[in-house]
């Protein structure tokens, strides 16, 4: 029953906040009809915990504090971001990061309108083969960058600060 798997759920993020801390949690957002269970008013799922198992990772290796609170502009590539929700959640604890997403076209339906919708703001990009060179100079404008799996050949990053990657190799 869904009250028995959101008391279990709530168990496993109470004790992964006692192990972890609060600092690195990013609750999913409620933007275009959110989904998890509710506790203590926030909207919590499977992802948000995997995201902030990845986060804690990175703080612990000491590579998020590059990225928090930063005077200089990071890049982060993602590979296979699917639907936004680690970038969303990045984004939003590091907020002076271009990110870059490289995913199959099709799947920009949902991780573009997902963080174009949570960032109204943002400053946004889709990479074609024409446009890359142009992209390549300018990416510290962009917030994000999306980029096609068939155009990826054509982006020459003058660096990558982290690339990230947590499911979608399994699909390769």
């Amino acid at each position: 029953n869904r009250e028995q798997a959101r008391k279990r759920f709530a168990k496993k993020l109470r004790a992964m906040r006692k192990r972890i801390g609060d600092t690195l949690l990013v609750p999913e957002s409620r933007l275009l009809g959110g989904f998890g269970f509710e506790i203590e008013g926030q909207l919590y799922n499977i992802d948000t915990l995997k995201f902030y198992e990845v986060l804690a990772a990175l703080e612990r290796g000491a590579v998020l504090g590059e990225f928090r609170n930063n005077q200089d502009r990071r890049l982060v590539w993602e590979i296979g971001a699917g639907w936004g929700g680690f970038a969303y959640q990045f984004k939003t604890l590091c907020p002076n990061t271009t990110y870059v997403i490289v995913d199959l076209p099709e799947l920009f339906l949902f991780s573009a309108t997902y963080l174009m919708s949570a960032f109204p703001k943002a400053r946004v990009a889709f990479s074609s083969e024409r446009s890359n060179g142009q992209l390549s100079n300018r990416w510290s404008e962009f917030d994000f960058i999306f980029v096609s799996n068939a155009d990826l050949h054509a982006l020459e990053l003058p660096r990558v600060d982290l690339t990230i990657n947590m499911v979608s190799f399994q699909e390769m």
